[in-house]
């Protein structure tokens, strides 16, 4: 695998996707993309409330930079973060087709991870491989 794109959102499931991929992209000598998305919706929603998105944004990612991917760097696995804009399921096909990714990877919120809408637009819509790690539960 030279490159594995995963999804980013600060939980549990997102975590045990970004460990999985580490390891992988440590086997195989690839590199992660950590993406985070971003909803617009979400950010035109604070604007209407008058609150300034902006250090929510930097908030994103400064977790990026920072925890969330803690431990690609305790590996030595080499990494980028991209913070997009947009529903969860475009931003990561857009970064998975803009890398050329072999692989991309989500964690599954639901014990079964076909219930997510996510997972089901990312079924119907990337052109690589999907891997989805399932709720520990």
């Amino acid at each position: 695998m030279k490159t594995i794109v995963v999804g980013l959102n600060g939980s549990e499931e997102a975590a045990r996707a970004l460990h999985w991929s580490a390891c992988l992209a440590e086997q195989s000598h690839g590199c992660v993309v950590a993406v985070r998305a971003v909803s617009r919706i979400g950010i035109w929603e604070l604007a209407a409330l008058q609150v300034n998105p902006d250090p929510v944004v930097r908030g994103f990612e400064e977790q990026l930079r920072g925890p969330w991917t803690a431990p690609l760097r305790e590996l030595g696995v080499e990494y980028t973060t991209r913070l997009e804009r947009g529903v969860v399921a475009d931003a990561l096909v857009r970064v998975a087709d803009r890398e050329d990714a072999d692989l991309l990877v989500i964690g599954a919120r639901h014990r079964d991870p076909a219930h997510g809408t996510t997972t089901r637009r990312l079924l119907k819509r990337t052109r690589c491989p999907l891997v989805v790690i399932p709720n520990a539960e």
